[in-house]
This record gives C-alpha cells, structure tokens and sequence, in this order.
C-alpha cells in the first residue's frame, strides 16, 4: 500500500500503525514521490509493488488557502487527479481523505454521502475539485469525509485546547483559538 502524505498528522499515525501489520506499506510524500507529477507517479508504481493508495497528502491551511490558491490547487486538485489516474488506470484502489468543509455546515442535520457538496471558501472548494478529479478518472476511487482531525503529530484543535487549557483559568468560546 502507497500512503501519500506520510509526514502530515494521518500519515504519521499510519506509519505507527503500520508497525503492527503484516502488510508492506511504502510512504511518502509530496517531495519524495515528485507530486504532482503524474510520470512521477507512474514510474513509482511500476517499481514498486503497489495495490492501494491511501491519499493524505493535503493542503490543509484553510485560512491560508484563501491567498495560495495555485498551491492549494496543485495539492488538492492536480495531485489527486493525477493519483486517481495513474491507479484507475491500473484497475487499482484510490482511498482518499476528504474533509466536511466541502459543506456550508448549514444543515440541521449530520450530512450524508449524498448531500450535494456547497463549500463556501478556497479550501472547500479545491477539496471538492480534488473529489470530482478522483472519482471521474478512478471508478475504484473511496472517498472518506472527515473533519477534525486530530494525533500526537503537528498541530491540531484538541492539543491547542489542551495547551490553552494549561495556560488559563478558564476558557471564553470568543477568545479560543483554532489552531
């Protein structure tokens, strides 16, 4: 199994979890693969024994998206693409993280796989791209949506609470920071 994006937050955890599995997996990221270079990512298939693709690799800075547009693209869009491509071409699995901002966060209800996706910034937007690239070049293509994500690597919400927490008395829900 090929995971992408294995120096983030889930490629990290992976990679622990990976230890206790019989299973080969080969990680890499963005540099190391050459995404998103689509020959890159061809020549890598050929030489390595790869049956499935667990897609992580993401630009995941929602805030600063709104002014990196080319490379929030580039990762978000092209990479996918190009990875749901080269892996449909081959008859082979493209499991892909997604996240919940393809959504307004509207709804009164919890959102299901039908929903029709409304993002309302670049980031959502670039996800969505990236999710409609995967699916229409990979028949075998997983999507999976999620929305906080959170480990013992990098930066996330539950280590900031817990860093603010150690830091304050109390916590005033306009004063929080997001991470």
């Amino acid at each position: 199994m090929l995971v992408t994006g294995a120096n983030g937050q889930l490629g990290s955890e992976l990679q622990v979890s990976s230890k206790k599995l019989k299973h080969h997996f080969y990680f890499t990221d963005i540099d190391e693969l050459g995404l998103p270079d689509i020959s890159a990512i061809q020549q890598f298939f050929q030489e390595n024994e790869i049956s499935v693709c667990t897609n992580c690799a993401a630009y995941t800075a929602v805030d600063q998206s709104e002014n990196d547009i080319k490379n929030a693209t580039t990762i978000n869009v092209s990479t996918v693409k190009n990875l749901a491509e080269v892996f449909g071409l081959n008859n082979m699995v493209l499991l892909h993280i997604s996240t919940d901002y393809v959504f307004d966060g509207n709804k009164c209800r919890p959102y299901v796989e039908t929903d029709k996706a409304k993002p309302i910034n670049v980031y959502g937007q670039r996800k969505h791209e990236g999710e409609i690239q995967a699916l229409r070049k990979n028949n075998a293509t997983k999507i999976i949506r999620t929305s906080w994500l959170y480990s013992s690597f990098g930066t996330n919400f539950v280590k900031t609470m817990l860093r603010v927490g150690r830091e304050k008395d109390s916590l005033n829900f306009r004063e929080m920071p997001y991470a």
